[in-house]
């Protein structure tokens, strides 16, 4: 009888809590949210402020198959990647880095035949 009434209330806190959860709106949330990032990015004694600049050289390909296991003949397209990149500090050990690159990607496809569909008659 007791580990009945105690699972009885169990059960109407954790529905309390998810109804509590359910009517806390996107408004509040997105506040509770913005009012912790600028008390976490307010103190900038940590370090400072970094920008870089990364780039690189890709290669990429596409190895493709049509449902009956035919592969598709495709050549790999070379490329490059150039960005650009700030560090913040949040703490000590913790930095946020917020970037835009340009990336070339791509591959090559020659396709030289056609599909012919063939039914059969009953």
């Amino acid at each position: 009888m007791i580990a009945a009434i105690n699972e009885k209330r169990f059960n109407q806190t954790t529905i309390m809590k998810i109804n509590f959860r359910m009517k806390m709106s996107f408004k509040s949330l997105l506040t509770i949210v913005l009012i912790t990032f600028l008390i976490t990015t307010s103190n900038k004694i940590y370090a400072q402020t970094k920008v870089g600049i990364q780039s690189g050289y890709n290669i990429s390909n596409v190895l493709m198959k049509d449902r009956d296991g035919i592969k598709s003949s495709t050549k790999s397209i070379s490329g490059i990647h150039v960005g650009l990149n700030i560090d913040l500090p949040v703490t000590p050990n913790f930095y946020i880095q917020p970037g835009i690159e340009y990336i070339e990607k791509g591959f090559r496809q020659n396709d030289n035949y056609f599909l012919v569909m063939v039914m059969k008659q009953k």
